[in-house]
């Protein structure tokens, strides 16, 4: 006897809930998937003949992927430290079985189950801070509990590089298994209602809090991360010390804070941009390496980036010209992130002036993004700047030069322009900022990027 809730299947034999995630392939705990998977567990909960749930996903993998959106969370939709929560609260043990890829969101749903059974091919892996995030749903309060603070900060701190399942941290899963997941993970849990086994939850695994482990390890992360200009990172290590001083309810409180203060960042906003834009970005500019599967410039996007150069180092000679240092030149773009600056200083320093220095070399860039933009070179503004920061050394946490130009202030940037254009052309008011300073958007607004898509097609062949 059982059903479908949405995106969650059930069905309950001889005192087992098998419960599978069925948003194949991600199984990605969307808003949709954890209210699902919610009312599952209720169901659950109220019945009288459910002794042990066995937790998998349908298709490659069990459960992968983060929700990318700002939107905020409707009443009626559970969070997903609700749902981890509700799962670790279960009155009857609930066991993870694990396949593929278990990522994201899907690792809080793992660390809640009270124990964890892993196909050989699972992979883990936290890739919430390369976007600027950090991991929520009681991961940051859970994962150090079970497998230590240096491991948990080591994992999540890796910006998402994938850990195989017999390279992972002694405590992350109870057992690896050959064979049907489903059915074993099943006849786990008929094994542990022969037993009388109850409910293990993670928040009582508190031997490596109180043996002093995790506090010994949070200093020297903090210490390497001093130099650090990224966000993120020091709210993760400030939520694993939570873990070990605070009590655990109290920890996810502090967890819940952290991450939507990391979501609202300036930071995490302008990785977002990248990250949408280095998924959507023809394979004509950036592919894959056959030979290595890293991915690099094509000789197309080579030409595009070639033009971001050359505006790059046109700014910053018209920064000398106009009296600059070039010491100072480089120095700021130096310290605001630019690997390397364009002419080649050989004492680069900033100076008071640095703020100025960079808003013009933006400004400069802004105008080329806005002219491959307008030809139909790219497709979009995130495109452009994937490419710029590919290929220019250009910070990531800046999300390129389009996405830090809107921050600037699209409107106020182009009345700067009009002055310095008098100064050099580089600083020429594309007529595409124009359009683009009339929308809340910016280069993205829909009526913006319909004016792109109809000048690509006015200057394509045929």
């Amino acid at each position: 006897m059982g059903g479908t809730v949405k995106l969650v299947r059930y069905r309950v034999a001889e005192g087992i809930a098998l419960v599978a995630l069925s948003a194949a392939p991600s199984n990605a705990l969307t808003p949709e998937v954890r209210t699902a998977l919610s009312e599952v567990l209720d169901k659950l909960i109220a019945r009288g003949d459910v002794h042990a749930v066995a937790l998998t996903g349908e298709g490659p993998n069990f459960s992968a992927g983060i929700d990318l959106r700002d939107e905020p969370p409707k009443s009626r939709i559970i969070s997903l430290g609700h749902l981890c929560a509700k799962i670790e609260s279960m009155p009857m043990p609930v066991v993870a079985g694990l396949h593929g890829s278990v990522s994201g969101e899907g690792m809080a749903l793992m660390l809640a189950a009270h124990y964890r059974l892993a196909a050989r091919n699972v992979d883990f892996s936290l890739p919430e801070v390369a976007l600027g995030l950090m991991p929520s749903g009681g991961i940051t309060q859970r994962l150090p509990r079970l497998i230590g603070a240096e491991a948990a900060l080591s994992l999540m701190l890796s910006g998402g590089q994938p850990v195989a399942v017999e390279q992972a941290p002694d405590g992350l899963v109870d057992g690896v298994i050959d064979g049907p997941v489903r059915t074993i993970t099943a006849r786990f849990c008929q094994d542990l209602i022969a037993k009388s086994a109850r409910a293990r939850p993670t928040r009582d695994a508190d031997a490596r809090v109180l043996d002093g482990t995790m506090r010994r390890a949070v200093a020297p992360a903090r210490k390497r991360l001093a130099a650090s200009k990224l966000f993120a990172p020091g709210q993760i290590v400030d939520c694993v010390e939570a873990a070990a001083i605070l009590p655990f309810d109290v920890g996810c409180a502090f967890e819940d804070e952290r991450a939507k203060a990391c979501r609202a960042h300036d930071q995490s906003r302008a990785l977002r941009h990248l990250f949408i834009g280095e998924r959507t970005i023809s394979q004509d500019l950036l592919a894959a390496d056959t030979a290595t599967g890293r991915r690099r410039l094509t000789p197309g996007g080579e030409v595009i980036v070639r033009g971001f150069l050359r505006a790059y180092v046109i700014a910053a000679r018209a920064l000398v010209d106009r009296g600059h240092d070039p010491n100072a030149v480089d120095g700021a773009l130096i310290a605001y992130g630019f690997r390397k600056g364009p002419l080649g200083a050989p004492d680069p320093a900033p100076s008071d002036r640095a703020e100025s220095i960079v808003r013009r070399v933006l400004a400069a860039l802004l105008a080329e993004g806005a002219r491959v933009l307008r030809d139909g070179d790219v497709a979009s503004a995130d495109q452009a700047d994937v490419l710029a920061v590919w290929g220019l050394g250009m910070p990531r946490w800046t999300g390129g030069p389009m996405h830090a130009a809107a921050h600037m202030g699209l409107l106020g940037l182009r009345n700067d322009m009009r002055i310095w254009a008098g100064q050099n052309e580089v600083w020429t008011v594309p007529p595409l900022l124009d359009q683009a300073v009339k929308y809340a958007a910016g280069f993205d607004a829909p009526e913006v990027l319909a004016q792109c898509r109809t000048k690509a097609s006015e200057v394509s062949p045929g």
